[in-house]
């Protein structure tokens, strides 16, 4: 599995048994036809091979670099890559080539198997005094901790990665990732206003570029205007990231349709938005994303209730519910209002055991999210808004001084 994102796809590398066409007959009945299949797949083997016993003969210097540029284009030779530099690595024991192994396979492992590479490339960096790969390390152990649902903890990591990245390490790419992942626990805690000046900041950039950021900033955009009640700035974002979704093979179209109708909910669009979730979130439920279902849940329920619909309100509510209990780090705050409106009902109904069930919930859900978003937002101020608004400070006032020498050299002479 590739690790490129955390928010919108998880990118699956493709085997040879993708490569050559999983619904492929096996058995086919014309020679011409099985002899034509046994040269097809006999060329694939052999270019595999040819390139295993190629990459043995290429300079140490150029197998990190290709195996990152391999990873960044999603392509399935990063796994010949990593391969190699590791078997290199433990051949001859030097702690640079360890480091740069332990980065490639954290980035492209995933849960437990990526967070076990973090670790190891965070102790050595560590003990090397490597601060380039510290950072890195930091930025990672943000990430999994990010999708782990711990937004303390990974707030944390990029915290100290962006200290290091101030202080040590000169790396502008780096730099945007850690702004990027910040905006989204800005997204995530409802500081909508800070994330969008994140996010518009970061915008030119990958437009220019144009890789994968590019559609994630566009729908991180989306969502934040959404959130902060612009619903027709949050569409002209929508409707660029699905011009935009066509030309990508993994699909991000899901998740900007899921923005999309929410947008439509809050216009008063019923029906459009109705459709547009109900087809969102057929493809979370296919491809195993808990948090966006209960948001589409949510909005369905929301909409539903506008309506007048008991039933399908009630139907989504529990949705929501159930996705919570099956996986309680999926929580998104936005969907809290779930549990009220199961609450209202349970009590309309007399229904003491279910009642008291939703109380409880409602009381663990604002616990977590006192203490995580409190802690967030305090640490968001005091070590990331103000040191920025500090630098900024310090940096208008060099300008101010280089512009008065200037001044005086020019009524000097």
């Amino acid at each position: 599995m590739n690790r490129r994102s955390n928010r919108l796809t998880k990118n699956g590398i493709r085997n040879l048994s993708e490569f050559i066409g999983v619904g492929f007959p096996i058995v086919l009945k014309k020679p011409i036809l099985r002899y034509a299949f046994q040269i097809f797949l006999f060329s694939v083997i052999s270019v595999l091979s040819q390139t295993n016993k190629n990459i043995q003969f290429e300079p140490l210097d150029s197998i990190y670099p290709k195996a990152v540029q391999f990873w960044r284009n999603d392509n399935d030779s990063v796994n010949i890559y990593t391969k190699e530099l590791y078997k290199r690595a433990k051949i001859s024991g030097a702690p640079e080539l360890y480091l740069r192994a332990y980065h490639i396979k954290a980035l492209t492992s995933l849960n437990e198997q990526s967070e076990s590479y973090t670790d190891s490339l965070f102790s050595l960096a560590k003990s090397e005094n490597d601060f380039k790969f510290l950072a890195s390390a930091y930025f990672l152990k943000g990430r999994n901790a990010y999708d782990a649902g711990a937004y303390k903890k990974s707030l944390d990591n990029y915290l100290q990665c962006q200290s290091l990245l101030q202080k040590e390490v000169d790396s502008i790419p780096l730099e945007r990732l850690v702004k990027d992942n910040i905006g989204l626990i800005r997204i995530l805690v409802g500081d909508n206003k800070g994330a969008i000046s994140i996010f518009e900041e970061l915008l030119p950039h990958y437009r220019e570029v144009g890789d994968f950021y590019h559609v994630e900033t566009l729908f991180s955009l989306a969502v934040a205007y959404h959130q902060d009640g612009n619903f027709q700035k949050s569409q002209e974002y929508v409707a660029e990231g699905l011009d935009l979704s066509t030309q990508i093979e993994t699909g991000p179209e899901p998740y900007f349709l899921s923005i999309l109708g929410a947008n439509q909910y809050g216009l008063g669009q019923y029906q459009d938005a109705i459709e547009n979730l109900e087809a969102a979130n057929t493809s979370f439920e296919e491809n195993g994303d808990p948090m966006r279902q209960a948001i589409s849940h949510y909005y369905l329920g929301k909409i539903y209730d506008a309506l007048k619909v008991n039933d399908s309100t009630l139907y989504h509510m529990h949705e929501v519910d159930r996705l919570y209990r099956e996986h309680p780090q999926s929580l998104y705050p936005l969907t809290r209002g779930a549990w009220e409106m199961l609450l209202d009902e349970a009590r309309r109904s007399d229904d003491g055991e279910n009642e008291l069930r939703y109380i409880t919930t409602l009381l663990a859900i604002d616990s977590i999210v006192s203490s995580n978003f409190r802690y967030i937002n305090q640490n968001l101020t005091q070590r990331y808004d103000m040191p920025k608004l500090v630098q900024e400070q310090e940096d208008l006032k060099k300008g101010y001084q280089r512009r008065n020498r200037f001044l005086w050299y020019g009524l000097g002479g």
